[in-house]
């Protein structure tokens, strides 16, 4: 009877215990959640990626110079950046063909991170765009990722 008793207790502890990791580790991510803050950013536009590029090294340019490597402006009407006060975040798919990247946000998360998400969509018959370009100021400085949501 006593090691009866004594089982049910052990297993009644075990699963206290579960339940009460469980709820720790959904409290853990909550947190890490409520860290992550959207920051300003514009989207640059009127630029095309350089013919023959295929990926990118970095998706942070912070100087004109790293940045027309990879693009150019299309016109007149291209977005204007500052390089002194701002960067670029980029991301490109160059083989995509009929859809679009859609910006899904821009966030600082507490570890020195930029985090930029995107999607794609089909876009409309005879507009595609395969690259998303992201101007964000220099006093948001981190290392910076960028993450497709599928």
């Amino acid at each position: 009877m006593k090691k009866v008793l004594l089982m049910t207790l052990a297993a009644g502890a075990m699963m206290l215990s579960a339940c009460s990791t469980e709820k720790k580790n959904v409290e853990e991510t909550a947190t890490v959640q409520e860290v992550a803050d959207t920051i300003s950013y514009r989207i640059a536009e009127g630029y095309e990626l350089m013919g023959g590029v295929k990926e990118l090294i970095t998706p942070k340019f912070g100087s004109s110079k790293a940045f027309n490597q990879y693009f150019k402006a299309k016109d007149a009407k291209a977005t204007e950046i500052d390089f002194n006060s701002e960067y670029v975040i980029a991301a490109i798919k160059p083989d995509a063909k009929g859809v679009k990247l859609v910006l899904d946000g821009v966030n600082e998360a507490s570890n020195d991170r930029v985090l930029m998400t995107y999607y794609t969509e089909e876009a409309p018959e005879g507009e595609t765009n395969n690259m998303l370009l992201i101007v964000v100021p220099d006093s948001i400085d981190g290392y910076v990722d960028v993450k497709e949501i599928i």
